[in-house]
């Protein structure tokens, strides 16, 4: 269950950042911002590799902004604290437009309790399956928010 003195399991965080230097060159990343990556995943493969690719896709606009511009004299393009900020932002948004208030109080609880009230409940599967609320098995089976979803729930003020 979550701890919050606990601290990413070294392996996997370690599997994680292997991943991203499969994919991309090392001076292409800050090494702080990619562990950040690994961290906003939650541990679930296809969350890294969506940030990681959207991080790639907003360098790439911003290279193409600057050939179009002509603008060779700047440094190069990295994924950097600004790229990842952004990408951020923009997956929170996108988690945030279909939910209402019935589902922050569902994510609320979830958070709280580590489980819903119903697993077959079909807006907790939805929730599920959108990679909302992940789920964790280690000794027993339990549920956490996705780190983009816990950030946009303390924004909105349902979590401390």
């Amino acid at each position: 269950m979550r701890d919050s003195n606990r601290s990413p399991d070294a392996a996997c965080v370690a599997l994680f950042a292997e991943v991203i230097n499969k994919r991309l060159p090392a001076a292409l990343v800050d090494p702080e911002v990619k562990q950040q990556m690994i961290l906003k995943s939650g541990g679930v493969l296809r969350e890294l590799i969506r940030i990681v690719d959207l991080c790639c896709d907003r360098c790439m606009q911003e290279l193409r902004g600057r050939i179009r511009r002509e603008v060779f004299d700047k440094s190069p393009v990295i994924i950097d604290q600004a790229v990842l900020d952004t990408v951020l932002t923009d997956l929170q948004i996108s988690y945030a437009e279909p939910l209402g208030q019935v589902d922050f109080e569902l994510l609320k609880l979830i958070y709280e309790r580590f489980k819903p009230q119903d697993v077959e409940n079909q807006r907790f599967l939805d929730l599920l399956h959108g990679l909302y609320v992940l789920e964790y098995r280690n000794a027993v089976l339990w549920y956490d928010l996705n780190p983009i979803v816990f950030d946009l729930l303390v924004q909105e003020g349902v979590l401390a």
